[in-house]
């Protein structure tokens, strides 16, 4: 059985595949778990977290911001510097020294670099 433990919680958090549940929402992004998708939960405490959330990683450093890195945040209330919207209860890096904020959607799109060539 895959067993985590996780930041987010205190207590070990267990990988569930093909298993029923219902109206639980992601103690990370506050987003429901809908079925098929595997989760990890803690039986004890009733806590559940979407595989994907549990797997992202707690610091990235982004062109967008190069001074510092961003340091993942969960229930949060704040504003997206990149895509300019409002998220409330959300998931988001932000960078508390410079109150720089981003979700998770706009902090991980891939950074691509283009070589030009001198005409």
């Amino acid at each position: 059985m895959d067993q985590i433990q996780h930041w987010i919680h205190e207590h070990p958090l267990f990988l569930r595949k093909d298993h029923e549940i219902n109206n639980e929402r992601c103690g990370m992004c506050n987003e429901e778990i809908v079925a098929p998708y595997n989760y990890y939960a803690c039986d004890a405490c009733e806590f559940y977290v979407h595989k994907s959330c549990a797997e992202l990683p707690p610091n990235i450093n982004h062109p967008f911001h190069p001074s510092h890195p961003f340091t993942l945040l969960a229930h949060s209330n704040y504003y997206c510097n990149s895509c300019h919207q409002k998220f409330q209860n959300a998931l988001q890096f932000g960078c508390g020294r410079c109150d720089l904020n981003m979700d998770v959607e706009c902090a991980l799109i891939p950074h691509i670099t283009c070589e030009g060539r001198e005409h």
